[in-house]
């Protein structure tokens, strides 16, 4: 991989992988960490669409948007809603400001249809 000509330039890197037979998609941030002089590469993001995924709480996908909201009372949520080539979706986003770490759920007609898995590091 080529180094970085700006130092504050940050790219995105998507894998598409399978693991256990599950579809998944890796996103990398690869950035230039000025305190460390180089080019960092590290994962930031885990998403899929499989329905096999069920979390702890046993939320799955084709589960009900405001079932999800009643399920997680209490947590941080938020909701938002967005277009993507004319086609409306909306994510939910349970947050661990603690541990620094993101859920989104996202929504087609109000139906649970993929997962991410985000770290958010405090330096990106």
């Amino acid at each position: 991989m080529k180094p970085f000509k700006k130092e504050y330039e940050t790219k995105i890197d998507t894998v598409n992988a399978t693991y256990k037979s599950i579809s998944i998609q890796l996103v990398f941030l690869n950035y230039y960490d000025t305190e460390k002089g180089k080019q960092v590469i590290t994962l930031f993001k885990i998403y899929t669409d499989d329905n096999r995924i069920i979390t702890k709480s046993g939320i799955k996908t084709g589960d009900n948007k405001f079932d999800i909201v009643r399920k997680l009372d209490g947590s941080f949520l938020n909701l938002s809603s967005h277009t993507e080539k004319g086609k409306p979706y909306s994510t939910l986003v349970l947050q661990d400001a603690t541990a620094g770490t993101m859920m989104t759920f996202y929504f087609k007609d109000n139906l649970l249809y993929a997962i991410a898995l985000e770290y958010q590091d405090e330096g990106c």
